[in-house]
Protein backbone atom coordinates (compact mmCIF):
# COMPACT_ATOMS: atom_id res chain seq x y z
CA UNK A 1 0.00 0.00 0.00
CA UNK A 2 0.49 1.46 0.74
CA UNK A 3 0.74 1.45 6.40
CA UNK A 4 0.06 1.09 4.05
CA UNK A 5 -0.67 0.51 3.38
CA UNK A 6 1.16 -0.44 7.12
CA UNK A 7 -2.06 -0.33 6.89
CA UNK A 8 -3.91 1.73 6.95
CA UNK A 9 -4.32 1.70 10.60
CA UNK A 10 -5.87 4.70 12.78
CA UNK A 11 -2.94 5.91 14.43
CA UNK A 12 0.52 5.89 14.91
CA UNK A 13 3.12 4.68 12.67
CA UNK A 14 5.82 4.11 14.75
CA UNK A 15 8.06 3.46 12.26
CA UNK A 16 10.55 6.72 12.27
CA UNK A 17 12.32 8.70 15.32
CA UNK A 18 15.20 8.47 17.02
CA UNK A 19 15.62 5.35 19.84
CA UNK A 20 15.10 7.46 22.65
CA UNK A 21 11.44 8.10 20.79
CA UNK A 22 10.56 4.47 19.65
CA UNK A 23 8.57 2.06 21.68
CA UNK A 24 11.24 0.13 22.70
CA UNK A 25 14.58 1.73 22.34
CA UNK A 26 16.90 0.41 19.87
CA UNK A 27 14.09 -1.87 18.39
CA UNK A 28 13.85 -2.60 15.05
CA UNK A 29 11.00 -0.66 13.63
CA UNK A 30 10.71 -0.87 10.10
CA UNK A 31 13.09 -1.87 7.19
CA UNK A 32 13.52 1.80 5.86
CA UNK A 33 15.07 3.27 9.41
CA UNK A 34 16.74 -0.09 9.56
CA UNK A 35 18.94 0.77 6.03
CA UNK A 36 18.85 4.62 6.60
CA UNK A 37 20.89 3.44 9.76
CA UNK A 38 23.75 1.91 7.36
CA UNK A 39 26.11 5.03 6.29
CA UNK A 40 28.76 5.28 3.63
CA UNK A 41 28.21 5.41 -0.04
CA UNK A 42 28.74 2.36 -2.03
CA UNK A 43 29.01 2.24 -6.01
CA UNK A 44 25.21 1.03 -7.11
CA UNK A 45 25.00 -2.12 -9.03
CA UNK A 46 23.81 -2.23 -12.47
CA UNK A 47 20.34 -2.62 -11.83
CA UNK A 48 19.53 -1.63 -8.56
CA UNK A 49 16.46 -0.17 -7.27
CA UNK A 50 16.77 3.57 -6.89
CA UNK A 51 17.49 4.59 -3.32
CA UNK A 52 14.90 6.21 -1.07
CA UNK A 53 14.78 9.52 -1.72
CA UNK A 54 15.84 11.97 0.99
CA UNK A 55 16.16 15.69 0.82
CA UNK A 56 18.70 16.53 3.83
CA UNK A 57 22.04 16.68 2.32
CA UNK A 58 22.88 15.58 5.83
CA UNK A 59 21.23 12.53 6.03
CA UNK A 60 22.71 9.00 6.02
CA UNK A 61 23.33 7.78 2.66
CA UNK A 62 22.09 4.32 1.96
CA UNK A 63 23.99 1.53 1.19
CA UNK A 64 22.85 0.35 -1.87
CA UNK A 65 24.62 -3.29 -1.74
CA UNK A 66 23.13 -3.76 1.92
CA UNK A 67 19.92 -2.94 0.84
CA UNK A 68 19.62 -5.17 -2.58
CA UNK A 69 17.89 -8.43 -0.30
CA UNK A 70 15.74 -6.45 1.58
CA UNK A 71 14.21 -4.10 -1.16
CA UNK A 72 12.55 -7.74 -3.17
CA UNK A 73 10.26 -7.86 0.90
CA UNK A 74 7.29 -6.10 0.38
CA UNK A 75 7.58 -4.53 4.15
CA UNK A 76 10.20 -2.35 2.36
CA UNK A 77 8.54 -1.23 -0.46
CA UNK A 78 5.28 -0.94 2.04
CA UNK A 79 7.62 1.66 4.27
CA UNK A 80 9.65 3.24 1.28
CA UNK A 81 6.20 4.40 -0.36
CA UNK A 82 3.75 4.23 2.09
CA UNK A 83 3.50 8.36 2.57
CA UNK A 84 2.98 8.73 -0.85
CA UNK A 85 -0.32 6.05 -0.98
CA UNK A 86 -1.49 7.14 2.11
CA UNK A 87 -1.58 10.42 0.70
CA UNK A 88 -3.85 9.48 -2.29
CA UNK A 89 -7.21 10.12 -1.52
CA UNK A 90 -8.87 12.81 0.50
CA UNK A 91 -7.07 12.96 3.87
CA UNK A 92 -9.69 15.08 5.53
CA UNK A 93 -10.78 13.61 9.62
CA UNK A 94 -14.38 13.08 10.05
CA UNK A 95 -15.11 13.88 13.50
CA UNK A 96 -16.93 10.32 14.63
CA UNK A 97 -17.23 10.33 18.31
CA UNK A 98 -19.47 13.48 19.34
CA UNK A 99 -20.95 13.32 22.30
CA UNK A 100 -24.69 12.80 22.42
CA UNK A 101 -27.33 13.78 24.51
CA UNK A 102 -28.67 12.31 27.24
CA UNK A 103 -32.04 11.64 25.51
CA UNK A 104 -30.37 10.31 22.23
CA UNK A 105 -31.26 6.83 21.59
CA UNK A 106 -27.61 5.42 20.86
CA UNK A 107 -28.39 2.08 19.00
CA UNK A 108 -25.19 -0.63 20.55
CA UNK A 109 -22.97 -1.22 17.62
CA UNK A 110 -20.52 -2.98 20.27
CA UNK A 111 -18.09 0.29 19.25
CA UNK A 112 -16.48 2.50 21.47
CA UNK A 113 -18.53 5.80 22.20
CA UNK A 114 -17.39 9.13 23.12
CA UNK A 115 -18.32 8.82 26.34
CA UNK A 116 -16.27 5.65 26.92
CA UNK A 117 -13.28 7.59 25.55
CA UNK A 118 -13.70 10.77 27.32
CA UNK A 119 -14.49 8.70 30.71
CA UNK A 120 -12.80 5.11 31.29
CA UNK A 121 -10.01 4.98 28.55
CA UNK A 122 -8.71 9.19 30.01
CA UNK A 123 -8.93 8.05 33.23
CA UNK A 124 -6.72 5.61 32.40
CA UNK A 125 -4.21 7.35 30.48
CA UNK A 126 -4.01 10.32 32.77
CA UNK A 127 -3.08 7.79 35.43
CA UNK A 128 -0.24 6.59 32.85
CA UNK A 129 0.88 10.09 33.09
CA UNK A 130 2.37 9.64 36.15
CA UNK A 131 4.06 6.84 35.19
CA UNK A 132 7.96 5.90 36.02
CA UNK A 133 8.73 4.76 32.35
CA UNK A 134 8.89 8.21 29.90
CA UNK A 135 7.74 6.26 26.68
CA UNK A 136 4.00 5.70 28.73
CA UNK A 137 3.85 9.19 29.99
CA UNK A 138 4.54 10.51 26.47
CA UNK A 139 2.33 8.00 24.37
CA UNK A 140 -0.59 8.89 27.38
CA UNK A 141 -0.75 12.69 26.71
CA UNK A 142 -0.73 11.90 22.86
CA UNK A 143 -3.18 9.42 23.57
CA UNK A 144 -5.19 12.24 25.62
CA UNK A 145 -4.34 14.85 22.74
CA UNK A 146 -6.25 12.62 20.32
CA UNK A 147 -9.19 11.95 22.43
CA UNK A 148 -9.57 15.65 22.83
CA UNK A 149 -9.49 15.49 26.42
CA UNK A 150 -9.67 19.56 27.39
CA UNK A 151 -9.53 18.91 30.96
CA UNK A 152 -6.72 16.92 31.14
CA UNK A 153 -4.67 19.93 29.18
CA UNK A 154 -2.81 21.38 32.94
CA UNK A 155 -1.51 17.75 33.56
CA UNK A 156 -0.17 17.93 29.58
CA UNK A 157 1.40 21.36 30.40
CA UNK A 158 2.82 19.65 33.64
CA UNK A 159 4.67 17.52 31.50
CA UNK A 160 6.03 19.91 28.91
CA UNK A 161 7.51 22.05 32.52
CA UNK A 162 9.01 19.22 34.27
CA UNK A 163 9.41 16.13 32.12
CA UNK A 164 13.12 15.70 29.96
CA UNK A 165 13.63 16.89 26.49
CA UNK A 166 12.08 14.20 24.51
CA UNK A 167 9.31 14.22 27.02
CA UNK A 168 8.25 18.03 26.36
CA UNK A 169 8.55 17.47 22.98
CA UNK A 170 5.82 15.04 22.67
CA UNK A 171 3.51 17.05 25.33
CA UNK A 172 3.91 20.09 23.18
CA UNK A 173 2.62 18.33 19.72
CA UNK A 174 -0.01 16.32 22.43
CA UNK A 175 -1.37 20.21 22.88
CA UNK A 176 -2.12 20.36 19.54
CA UNK A 177 -4.33 17.65 18.83
CA UNK A 178 -5.96 18.79 21.49
CA UNK A 179 -7.50 21.52 18.78
CA UNK A 180 -8.53 23.69 21.96
CA UNK A 181 -8.33 27.32 20.18
CA UNK A 182 -6.76 28.80 23.42
CA UNK A 183 -3.65 25.93 22.84
CA UNK A 184 -2.86 28.28 20.15
CA UNK A 185 -1.08 31.41 22.00
CA UNK A 186 1.00 28.82 24.24
CA UNK A 187 2.62 27.34 20.84
CA UNK A 188 2.92 30.70 19.55
CA UNK A 189 5.06 32.01 22.77
CA UNK A 190 7.16 28.63 22.77
CA UNK A 191 8.05 29.26 18.75
CA UNK A 192 9.40 32.92 19.42
CA UNK A 193 10.30 32.76 22.79
CA UNK A 194 14.45 32.27 21.39
CA UNK A 195 16.03 32.62 24.90
CA UNK A 196 14.20 30.46 26.64
CA UNK A 197 13.08 26.95 24.91
CA UNK A 198 15.18 25.16 23.12
CA UNK A 199 15.49 24.76 19.03
CA UNK A 200 13.90 21.26 19.20
CA UNK A 201 10.99 22.56 21.36
CA UNK A 202 10.59 25.29 19.17
CA UNK A 203 10.31 23.03 16.12
CA UNK A 204 7.43 20.93 17.77
CA UNK A 205 5.38 23.80 18.55
CA UNK A 206 5.90 24.61 14.76
CA UNK A 207 4.27 21.15 14.14
CA UNK A 208 1.45 21.67 16.68
CA UNK A 209 0.58 24.15 15.11
CA UNK A 210 -0.18 22.29 11.82
CA UNK A 211 -1.65 19.32 13.46
CA UNK A 212 -4.50 22.34 15.19
CA UNK A 213 -4.83 23.06 10.96
CA UNK A 214 -6.48 26.39 11.63
CA UNK A 215 -6.42 29.02 9.71
CA UNK A 216 -5.33 31.58 12.13
CA UNK A 217 -2.14 29.06 13.04
CA UNK A 218 -1.09 29.17 9.60
CA UNK A 219 -1.24 33.23 9.06
CA UNK A 220 0.88 33.12 12.45
CA UNK A 221 3.45 30.84 11.16
CA UNK A 222 3.60 33.08 7.37
CA UNK A 223 4.30 36.29 9.84
CA UNK A 224 6.96 34.35 11.98
CA UNK A 225 8.47 33.21 8.80
CA UNK A 226 8.64 36.68 7.47
CA UNK A 227 9.84 37.47 9.76
CA UNK A 228 12.79 35.46 9.98
CA UNK A 229 13.59 33.45 7.41
CA UNK A 230 17.04 33.76 5.38
CA UNK A 231 18.98 31.78 2.94
CA UNK A 232 21.35 31.55 5.35
CA UNK A 233 19.46 31.12 8.74
CA UNK A 234 17.51 28.51 6.19
CA UNK A 235 21.15 26.49 5.70
CA UNK A 236 22.30 26.84 9.19
CA UNK A 237 21.43 25.54 12.65
CA UNK A 238 18.07 26.71 12.46
CA UNK A 239 16.98 24.80 9.18
CA UNK A 240 14.84 22.31 11.35
CA UNK A 241 12.58 24.62 12.67
CA UNK A 242 12.38 26.06 9.36
CA UNK A 243 11.47 22.77 8.01
CA UNK A 244 8.33 22.11 10.27
CA UNK A 245 7.06 25.24 10.11
CA UNK A 246 6.57 25.14 6.23
CA UNK A 247 5.87 21.53 7.19
CA UNK A 248 2.66 22.74 9.27
CA UNK A 249 1.84 25.74 6.24
CA UNK A 250 1.37 22.55 4.25
CA UNK A 251 -0.81 20.60 7.07
CA UNK A 252 -2.66 24.10 7.65
CA UNK A 253 -4.12 24.42 3.52
CA UNK A 254 -4.43 27.80 4.00
CA UNK A 255 -3.89 29.44 0.56
CA UNK A 256 -2.57 32.73 1.53
CA UNK A 257 0.55 30.84 3.03
CA UNK A 258 1.44 30.08 -0.81
CA UNK A 259 2.91 33.65 -1.78
CA UNK A 260 5.54 33.58 0.78
CA UNK A 261 6.15 29.69 0.15
CA UNK A 262 6.46 30.85 -3.64
CA UNK A 263 8.96 33.56 -2.90
CA UNK A 264 10.76 31.42 -0.01
CA UNK A 265 11.18 28.61 -3.23
CA UNK A 266 12.69 31.09 -5.46
CA UNK A 267 14.87 32.81 -3.02
CA UNK A 268 16.73 29.22 -2.26
CA UNK A 269 16.90 28.56 -6.10
CA UNK A 270 18.36 31.54 -6.81
CA UNK A 271 21.16 30.73 -3.92
CA UNK A 272 21.89 27.71 -5.73
CA UNK A 273 22.98 25.52 -2.27
CA UNK A 274 22.51 22.01 -2.01
CA UNK A 275 22.31 22.74 1.88
CA UNK A 276 19.10 24.25 1.22
CA UNK A 277 17.53 21.27 -0.75
CA UNK A 278 15.66 19.69 2.43
CA UNK A 279 13.63 22.83 2.57
CA UNK A 280 12.87 23.11 -1.12
CA UNK A 281 11.16 20.11 -1.16
CA UNK A 282 9.32 20.66 1.76
CA UNK A 283 8.44 23.53 -0.19
CA UNK A 284 6.98 21.94 -2.95
CA UNK A 285 5.55 19.64 -0.90
CA UNK A 286 3.64 22.29 1.17
CA UNK A 287 2.58 23.83 -1.89
CA UNK A 288 0.88 20.82 -3.31
CA UNK A 289 -1.18 20.13 -0.33
CA UNK A 290 -2.61 23.74 -0.09
CA UNK A 291 -3.54 23.40 -3.17
CA UNK A 292 -3.09 27.03 -4.59
CA UNK A 293 -3.13 26.99 -8.49
CA UNK A 294 -0.66 29.99 -8.62
CA UNK A 295 2.07 26.96 -7.53
CA UNK A 296 1.10 24.70 -10.85
CA UNK A 297 4.18 26.42 -13.14
CA UNK A 298 6.75 26.06 -10.15
CA UNK A 299 6.04 22.67 -9.83
CA UNK A 300 6.00 21.72 -13.13
CA UNK A 301 9.34 23.32 -13.38
CA UNK A 302 10.79 21.99 -10.68
CA UNK A 303 9.64 18.62 -12.50
CA UNK A 304 12.44 19.24 -15.52
CA UNK A 305 15.30 20.16 -12.63
CA UNK A 306 18.34 18.10 -12.76
CA UNK A 307 17.79 17.61 -9.25
CA UNK A 308 16.36 14.05 -8.15
CA UNK A 309 15.09 15.20 -4.95
CA UNK A 310 12.90 18.40 -6.91
CA UNK A 311 11.48 16.17 -9.61
CA UNK A 312 10.53 13.57 -6.65
CA UNK A 313 8.76 15.79 -4.70
CA UNK A 314 7.40 18.29 -7.77
CA UNK A 315 5.68 14.72 -8.92
CA UNK A 316 4.38 14.05 -5.73
CA UNK A 317 3.21 17.73 -5.21
CA UNK A 318 1.31 18.07 -8.54
CA UNK A 319 -0.80 15.08 -7.55
CA UNK A 320 -1.79 16.63 -4.66
CA UNK A 321 -2.33 20.20 -6.43
CA UNK A 322 -4.59 17.60 -9.05
CA UNK A 323 -4.34 20.22 -11.85
CA UNK A 324 -5.69 18.49 -15.28
CA UNK A 325 -2.85 21.19 -16.88
CA UNK A 326 -0.34 19.05 -15.25
CA UNK A 327 -1.41 15.83 -16.98
CA UNK A 328 0.92 15.75 -20.09
CA UNK A 329 4.00 17.41 -18.30
CA UNK A 330 3.09 13.98 -16.13
CA UNK A 331 2.68 11.65 -18.50
CA UNK A 332 6.07 13.28 -20.17
CA UNK A 333 8.01 12.34 -17.03
CA UNK A 334 6.70 9.19 -16.14
CA UNK A 335 8.12 7.36 -19.76
CA UNK A 336 10.77 9.62 -19.78
CA UNK A 337 12.56 10.29 -16.69
CA UNK A 338 15.76 8.61 -16.06
CA UNK A 339 15.06 8.06 -11.91
CA UNK A 340 12.68 4.77 -11.93
CA UNK A 341 11.36 6.52 -8.39
CA UNK A 342 10.48 9.76 -10.02
CA UNK A 343 8.40 8.16 -12.67
CA UNK A 344 6.29 5.93 -9.77
CA UNK A 345 5.89 9.05 -8.17
CA UNK A 346 4.20 10.38 -11.12
CA UNK A 347 2.01 7.01 -11.52
CA UNK A 348 1.04 7.95 -8.42
CA UNK A 349 0.06 11.50 -9.05
CA UNK A 350 -1.59 10.48 -12.62
CA UNK A 351 -3.76 7.66 -10.64
CA UNK A 352 -4.84 10.62 -8.35
CA UNK A 353 -5.50 13.35 -11.28
CA UNK A 354 -7.35 10.63 -13.10
CA UNK A 355 -8.92 11.26 -16.89
CA UNK A 356 -8.50 9.37 -20.05
CA UNK A 357 -4.55 10.37 -20.89
CA UNK A 358 -3.50 9.79 -17.53
CA UNK A 359 -5.57 6.48 -17.33
CA UNK A 360 -4.28 4.90 -20.76
CA UNK A 361 -0.69 6.22 -19.95
CA UNK A 362 -0.96 3.89 -16.73
CA UNK A 363 -2.27 1.06 -18.70
CA UNK A 364 0.37 1.06 -20.75
CA UNK A 365 2.96 1.52 -18.11
CA UNK A 366 1.44 -1.79 -16.61
CA UNK A 367 1.91 -3.65 -19.70
CA UNK A 368 5.50 -2.61 -20.15
CA UNK A 369 8.07 -5.04 -20.18
CA UNK A 370 10.50 -2.93 -18.79
CA UNK A 371 10.84 -1.28 -15.30
CA UNK A 372 8.99 -3.74 -12.66
CA UNK A 373 9.08 -0.69 -10.02
CA UNK A 374 7.11 0.90 -13.30
CA UNK A 375 4.83 -1.73 -13.42
CA UNK A 376 4.36 -1.95 -9.57
CA UNK A 377 3.39 1.77 -9.29
CA UNK A 378 1.04 1.47 -12.62
CA UNK A 379 -0.80 -0.59 -11.24
CA UNK A 380 -1.14 1.27 -7.81
CA UNK A 381 -1.83 3.98 -9.66
CA UNK A 382 -4.89 2.20 -11.81
CA UNK A 383 -5.95 1.45 -8.38
CA UNK A 384 -6.30 4.87 -7.20
CA UNK A 385 -7.83 5.96 -10.61
CA UNK A 386 -10.28 3.69 -9.98
CA UNK A 387 -10.10 1.92 -13.44
CA UNK A 388 -12.20 -0.89 -13.12
CA UNK A 389 -11.39 -1.47 -17.01
CA UNK A 390 -7.94 -2.67 -16.16
CA UNK A 391 -9.43 -5.19 -13.13
CA UNK A 392 -8.97 -8.36 -15.70
CA UNK A 393 -5.88 -7.80 -16.44
CA UNK A 394 -4.47 -6.98 -12.88
CA UNK A 395 -6.20 -10.36 -11.45
CA UNK A 396 -4.22 -11.82 -14.77
CA UNK A 397 -1.49 -10.98 -13.19
CA UNK A 398 -2.20 -11.50 -9.64
CA UNK A 399 -2.68 -15.20 -10.87
CA UNK A 400 1.03 -15.62 -12.60
CA UNK A 401 3.53 -16.88 -10.05
CA UNK A 402 6.52 -15.55 -12.37
CA UNK A 403 5.10 -12.03 -10.95
CA UNK A 404 6.21 -12.66 -7.50
CA UNK A 405 7.50 -9.54 -7.48
CA UNK A 406 4.51 -7.68 -8.95
CA UNK A 407 1.66 -9.12 -7.34
CA UNK A 408 1.67 -7.78 -3.91
CA UNK A 409 1.33 -4.52 -5.19
CA UNK A 410 -1.02 -5.71 -8.15
CA UNK A 411 -3.21 -7.09 -4.76
CA UNK A 412 -3.21 -3.63 -3.00
CA UNK A 413 -4.60 -2.21 -6.90
CA UNK A 414 -7.42 -4.47 -6.29
CA UNK A 415 -7.78 -3.63 -2.91
CA UNK A 416 -8.24 -0.06 -3.71
CA UNK A 417 -10.80 -0.87 -6.96
CA UNK A 418 -12.39 -2.77 -4.37
CA UNK A 419 -13.06 -4.99 -6.50
CA UNK A 420 -14.80 -8.07 -5.76
CA UNK A 421 -13.86 -10.55 -7.93
CA UNK A 422 -10.54 -10.70 -6.03
CA UNK A 423 -12.01 -12.17 -2.87
CA UNK A 424 -11.35 -15.75 -3.37
CA UNK A 425 -8.17 -15.13 -5.37
CA UNK A 426 -6.68 -12.87 -1.92
CA UNK A 427 -8.40 -15.18 0.18
CA UNK A 428 -6.85 -18.43 -1.86
CA UNK A 429 -3.34 -16.51 -1.36
CA UNK A 430 -4.03 -15.71 2.38
CA UNK A 431 -4.96 -19.21 3.74
CA UNK A 432 -2.57 -21.10 1.40
CA UNK A 433 0.42 -22.02 3.80
CA UNK A 434 4.10 -21.99 1.72
CA UNK A 435 3.18 -18.81 -0.14
CA UNK A 436 5.38 -16.07 0.34
CA UNK A 437 4.99 -14.32 3.61
CA UNK A 438 4.76 -10.51 1.52
CA UNK A 439 2.92 -11.66 -0.66
CA UNK A 440 0.03 -12.93 2.32
CA UNK A 441 0.16 -9.83 3.80
CA UNK A 442 -0.96 -7.76 1.25
CA UNK A 443 -3.45 -9.95 0.17
CA UNK A 444 -4.63 -9.75 3.65
CA UNK A 445 -4.40 -5.99 3.33
CA UNK A 446 -6.07 -6.09 0.52
CA UNK A 447 -9.32 -7.99 1.66
CA UNK A 448 -9.08 -5.48 4.67
CA UNK A 449 -10.46 -2.80 1.51
CA UNK A 450 -12.70 -5.13 -0.34
CA UNK A 451 -14.58 -6.28 3.41
CA UNK A 452 -15.83 -9.16 1.00
CA UNK A 453 -18.89 -10.75 2.72
CA UNK A 454 -17.87 -13.76 5.37
CA UNK A 455 -13.73 -13.20 5.09
CA UNK A 456 -13.40 -11.18 8.14
CA UNK A 457 -14.30 -14.87 10.27
CA UNK A 458 -11.66 -16.84 7.28
CA UNK A 459 -9.03 -13.99 8.48
CA UNK A 460 -9.47 -14.60 12.07
CA UNK A 461 -9.66 -18.10 11.78
CA UNK A 462 -6.48 -17.71 10.44
CA UNK A 463 -4.62 -15.34 12.84
CA UNK A 464 -5.79 -18.01 15.18
CA UNK A 465 -4.54 -21.24 13.51
CA UNK A 466 -2.07 -20.56 11.04
CA UNK A 467 1.50 -22.14 12.54
CA UNK A 468 3.79 -19.50 10.30
CA UNK A 469 4.71 -17.07 12.57
CA UNK A 470 6.99 -14.99 10.05
CA UNK A 471 6.16 -11.17 11.84
CA UNK A 472 5.87 -9.68 8.45
CA UNK A 473 2.77 -11.82 7.54
CA UNK A 474 1.53 -11.79 11.41
CA UNK A 475 1.27 -7.85 11.50
CA UNK A 476 -0.19 -7.12 8.01
CA UNK A 477 -2.89 -10.02 9.23
CA UNK A 478 -3.27 -7.81 12.23
CA UNK A 479 -3.97 -4.73 10.64
CA UNK A 480 -5.85 -6.10 7.64
CA UNK A 481 -8.33 -7.64 10.26
CA UNK A 482 -8.14 -3.90 11.88
CA UNK A 483 -9.55 -2.36 8.36
CA UNK A 484 -12.69 -4.41 8.92
CA UNK A 485 -13.85 -1.96 11.56
CA UNK A 486 -15.37 -4.89 13.25
CA UNK A 487 -15.87 -5.34 17.67
CA UNK A 488 -16.00 -8.63 16.84
CA UNK A 489 -12.50 -9.38 16.03
CA UNK A 490 -11.10 -7.51 18.66
CA UNK A 491 -10.91 -10.85 21.37
CA UNK A 492 -8.37 -12.53 18.59
CA UNK A 493 -6.31 -9.01 18.66
CA UNK A 494 -6.02 -8.64 22.03
CA UNK A 495 -4.93 -11.99 22.45
CA UNK A 496 -1.96 -11.56 20.26
CA UNK A 497 -1.13 -8.36 22.03
CA UNK A 498 -0.64 -10.20 25.13
CA UNK A 499 1.20 -13.49 24.16
CA UNK A 500 2.83 -12.99 20.89
CA UNK A 501 6.60 -13.27 20.93
CA UNK A 502 7.73 -10.39 18.72
CA UNK A 503 7.29 -6.89 19.89
CA UNK A 504 6.53 -5.52 16.30
CA UNK A 505 3.67 -8.01 15.78
CA UNK A 506 1.87 -7.48 19.53
CA UNK A 507 2.36 -2.80 18.56
CA UNK A 508 0.26 -4.06 15.26
CA UNK A 509 -2.56 -5.58 16.45
CA UNK A 510 -2.10 -2.87 19.34
CA UNK A 511 -3.09 -0.78 15.93
CA UNK A 512 -5.49 -2.49 15.12
CA UNK A 513 -7.55 -2.62 17.99
CA UNK A 514 -7.68 0.94 17.61
CA UNK A 515 -9.23 0.23 14.08
CA UNK A 516 -12.15 -2.10 15.70
CA UNK A 517 -12.92 0.26 18.40
CA UNK A 518 -14.67 -2.38 20.60
CA UNK A 519 -15.83 -1.32 23.93
CA UNK A 520 -15.78 -4.64 25.41
CA UNK A 521 -12.01 -4.51 24.97
CA UNK A 522 -11.51 -1.24 26.96
CA UNK A 523 -12.01 -2.62 30.68
CA UNK A 524 -9.33 -5.56 29.60
CA UNK A 525 -6.72 -3.28 28.34
CA UNK A 526 -7.09 -0.71 31.23
CA UNK A 527 -6.76 -4.36 33.44
CA UNK A 528 -3.79 -5.48 32.10
CA UNK A 529 -2.10 -1.35 32.46
CA UNK A 530 -3.01 -1.46 35.69
CA UNK A 531 -0.97 -5.22 35.98
CA UNK A 532 1.80 -4.09 34.22
CA UNK A 533 1.79 -0.92 36.57
CA UNK A 534 1.59 1.32 33.97
CA UNK A 535 5.71 0.66 32.61
CA UNK A 536 7.32 -1.28 29.91
CA UNK A 537 6.18 -2.99 26.89
CA UNK A 538 2.78 -4.42 27.28
CA UNK A 539 1.92 -0.80 29.26
CA UNK A 540 2.91 1.02 26.13
CA UNK A 541 1.03 -0.93 24.04
CA UNK A 542 -1.98 -1.22 26.10
CA UNK A 543 -1.64 2.62 26.24
CA UNK A 544 -1.42 3.40 22.02
CA UNK A 545 -4.42 0.64 21.85
CA UNK A 546 -6.27 2.51 24.20
CA UNK A 547 -5.72 5.60 22.49
CA UNK A 548 -6.95 5.06 19.20
CA UNK A 549 -9.76 3.42 20.41
CA UNK A 550 -10.50 6.65 21.61
CA UNK A 551 -9.41 8.88 19.10
CA UNK A 552 -12.11 11.37 18.39
CA UNK A 553 -11.69 11.15 14.56
CA UNK A 554 -12.37 8.57 11.92
CA UNK A 555 -9.86 8.81 8.61
CA UNK A 556 -10.50 8.04 5.11
CA UNK A 557 -8.66 4.41 4.03
CA UNK A 558 -5.57 5.91 2.75
CA UNK A 559 -4.99 8.78 4.55
CA UNK A 560 -2.41 11.90 4.85
CA UNK A 561 -3.11 11.82 8.47
CA UNK A 562 -2.39 8.48 9.25
CA UNK A 563 1.19 8.89 8.62
CA UNK A 564 1.55 12.49 7.97
CA UNK A 565 5.26 12.61 7.78
CA UNK A 566 7.21 13.41 4.53
CA UNK A 567 10.00 10.51 4.15
CA UNK A 568 12.56 11.85 2.09
CA UNK A 569 13.10 14.38 4.90
CA UNK A 570 15.48 12.83 7.46
CA UNK A 571 14.38 14.98 10.09
CA UNK A 572 13.70 13.80 13.97
CA UNK A 573 10.78 16.67 14.38
CA UNK A 574 8.73 15.03 11.23
CA UNK A 575 9.53 12.02 12.14
CA UNK A 576 7.10 12.56 15.51
CA UNK A 577 4.39 13.03 13.40
CA UNK A 578 4.99 9.29 12.50
CA UNK A 579 4.69 8.47 16.00
CA UNK A 580 1.16 9.96 16.52
CA UNK A 581 -1.04 9.69 13.68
Amino acid sequence: MLAFLSTILSVAAWVGGSDQNTIRRGQYRGPFEELVAIVGPTPTPTGAPAAPPTANPNAPVLNQLALLEGYERWEFWFELNKDLLLRSRDFRRREVLTLRPPSADIGDDGRVRAEDARASIAQALRAALKSSDPRVQQYAALGLGRIGARESMPLIEELLASGDQDTKRMATLALGLLEERGVLSKLLNLLHDTANVPLEIRSAAALAIGLQGRREGARALTQFLERTFKPDSAMGDERDLYVCAVTALGMCRDRDSAPFLLSAYKTLREAQSSRSRGIETNILTALGRIGDPSALLVLLGALDDRSIDLRRAAAQALGDLGDRASVKALVKTFFDDGDEQTRGFTAISLGRIGGEAARDALREGFQTKGSRTVKAFSAIGLGLLGDRGSSAELLKGLAMHSEDSLRGSIAIALGLLEEPKAAEPLLKLVETRGTLPQLRGYAALALGMIKPEGSLDRLVKVLEEDPDKVDVWRRSLCLAIGMYHNPKAAPALTKVMFTDARDIVREHSALALGLARSRAQIEPLVTQLEKEQYRGDLALFCVVALSSMGDRHEYPLISESFFNANYRVRNPMLEELQQIL
